[in-house]
């Protein structure tokens, strides 16, 4: 079986000790089911909240059914961007900032 070569990021894109991160991607939301589609965008809501809460994230809204989950999460169109692109804001301060 031969390897596939993984792409290389631009180094200016990636987030370096010591530097603050912009922002981080939120990947892709999918199931066969409505069930499942709700359970995955339910796991995936509580660890944003949880785990990354204090940064803002966005997406790329593939289908109208992914532009409504997000809109429904808070997630909103970023002007001057991809025409698709949806951006979060941080909700909640880095830990051990004053609140």
């Amino acid at each position: 079986m031969e390897a596939t070569a993984l792409p290389i990021p631009d180094l200016a894109h990636l987030a370096s000790q010591g530097r603050d991160v912009a922002a981080f991607y939120v990947g892709v939301y999918a199931g066969k089911t409505y069930e499942a589609r709700k359970n995955i965008m339910t796991a995936s809501a509580v660890m944003r909240a949880d785990l990354f809460g204090a940064f803002r994230s966005y997406a790329r809204g593939a289908t109208a059914d992914g532009r409504r989950s997000m809109e429904s999460l808070g997630f909103q169109r970023f002007e001057g961007g991809l025409p698709d692109l949806y951006i979060q804001q941080a909700f909640k301060p880095m830990t051990g900032e004053a609140a």
